[in-house]
């Protein structure tokens, strides 16, 4: 059982307080695994928290700034098998165009 291969997308803009799209994607080269979705909003790079599921959560940020997220996917075949993979959301306070 081979560990899954993670898309976080990104890097994401946001406005600050408006909810934006994550989209991550993932692939597993064992046929019939099913894969789970958990993000960190705000990955210090050490502790993962889970603060959203799903492949294409929305997320709203109510700080503005540039920060880590990252998504881990899990293969249910062996939980222990799972990919972490970061990017950056930058939130501002104006509408990016």
């Amino acid at each position: 059982n081979q560990p899954p291969t993670v898309n976080i997308g990104g890097p994401y803009n946001a406005t600050l307080g408006q909810p934006v799209s994550l989209n991550g994607t993932a692939t597993d080269p064992d046929v019939g695994q099913t894969l789970t979705f958990a993000w960190d909003l705000d990955y210090d790079g050490v502790t993962f928290t889970t603060d959203a599921s799903g492949a294409s959560p929305q997320a709203t940020f109510s700080s503005v700034g540039t920060r880590t997220i990252a998504l881990r996917v899990s293969d249910s075949g062996n939980p222990a098998l799972s990919t972490i993979a970061t990017t950056t959301v930058s939130v501002s306070s104006q509408v990016i165009a």
